[in-house]
């Protein structure tokens, strides 16, 4: 039986993010990776957070 891992850090660099924190931290205790739309290429920017949102 494999035991269940969980990430509690979350690092970013994307700073047009309005969860964008200190030192290139993530702000929220947990995100949502999502391939992206239309992407099956295996490549390895297929994926995306599906946190995102733009600071307004």
């Amino acid at each position: 039986m494999q035991s269940e891992k969980h990430n509690q850090c979350i690092h970013c660099s994307v700073h047009s993010c309005k969860h964008h924190g200190a030192q290139d931290m993530c702000s929220l205790e947990s995100i949502t990776v999502r391939a992206k739309a239309g992407c099956q290429s295996g490549c390895k920017d297929e994926s995306m957070c599906g946190n995102y949102e733009c600071i307004k």
